[in-house]
């Protein structure tokens, strides 16, 4: 019966987001103002190689990318997200908003597309670093900014896993910090830490142990700083690059989050530093090499450090 009810749930799950994301794929086309908005917000200062963009081609890749990162979803629900949490009201949000991250992900040029069209749901959709320099900028240098990170093995040649960080002064290099001391600690009950703890760490585990944590570089994936015009991720009229319905803008308001007490603060927590950011570009790893336990929206769902579902 158990199995059954599992086999339920999820197709239940992938009829409504596939249903939604069609709905989605209608409405949003990404046109050169989306184009704009994506590039001023996450490469303010203009980092990243700027390239012509086709709207026809850009709008079929990302296509393509829905449809991959959709079915990566549903597996990632069902395997970190606990049955009773499959319908919290965090996965319709994801839902209105995963093409325009996902568009986001492509105008960056953070994609490989060649990965995506071979269909391939085991493999990493992102652009080697090592293959495309370039593709990432290192967060050495941007001490003030904020939202979703990566992090890539120069010794294995891929990413292992997303993260965020956000809130008043807060920054990618003050939890790479955070990360480090983790790292090196005795007690490491993070699968993140135990795959890759410290050269000094005591006691590592090397049956777990995948690397070294020195050998991990911290990459921007989605990134902002607060010093720039972050408008568009906040902007709740429909001209800005994610939506934002009434009803969540209340769920949103309602939950507590640390650091952020009034909407728009909350906004950065729920957008881009985003549970959202740092959920598709978890799913665009290969599951392979991901080395995070967490099924993503912590604070809502309520699930800290990652689940075994039931």
């Amino acid at each position: 019966m158990r199995i059954v009810s599992n086999v339920s749930s999820v197709i239940l799950f992938l009829n409504v987001l596939l249903l939604t994301s069609h709905t989605e794929r209608t409405i949003f086309l990404a046109n050169l103002e989306f184009i704009v908005l994506v590039r001023n917000t996450f490469d303010s200062r203009d980092l990243h190689l700027r390239t012509a963009m086709d709207l026809q081609t850009l709008n079929g890749e990302i296509d393509a990318l829905s449809r991959n990162l959709t079915y990566r979803l549903v597996c990632h629900v069902q395997q970190k997200v606990p049955e009773q949490k499959r319908n919290n009201w965090v996965f319709k949000f994801v839902r209105a908003n995963l093409r325009r991250a996902v568009a986001a992900m492509k105008i960056m040029g953070h994609i490989n597309m060649t990965r995506v069209l071979t269909n391939n749901n085991r493999t990493c959709l992102l652009k080697n670093v090592a293959i495309y320099p370039g593709s990432f900028i290192p967060t050495d240098n941007l001490v003030d900014f904020e939202g979703c990170y990566l992090y890539y093995d120069r010794a294995g040649g891929k990413f292992v896993r997303s993260g965020k960080v956000n809130g008043e002064n807060r920054s990618f290099l003050a939890r790479h910090k955070e990360h480090i001391k983790a790292a090196k600690a005795r007690e490491r009950a993070s699968k993140f830490y135990n795959s890759y703890p410290s050269r000094t760490a005591p006691e590592p585990q090397r049956m777990l142990q995948c690397g070294d944590f020195e050998d991990l570089t911290q990459y921007c994936a989605l990134g902002f700083s607060r010093t720039q015009n972050i408008e568009a991720l906040l902007q709740t009229d429909g001209a800005g690059i994610f939506v934002w319905s009434k009803e969540m803008l209340e769920r949103i308001g309602a939950v507590n989050f640390s650091n952020a007490k009034d909407l728009q603060a909350k906004q950065l927590h729920m957008v881009l530093v985003g549970y959202l950011c740092e959920l598709v570009y978890d799913l665009a790893l290969s599951p392979g090499d991901n080395v995070s336990q967490s099924p993503g929206f912590e604070t809502p769902l309520g699930i800290f450090g990652g689940v075994v579902p039931k």
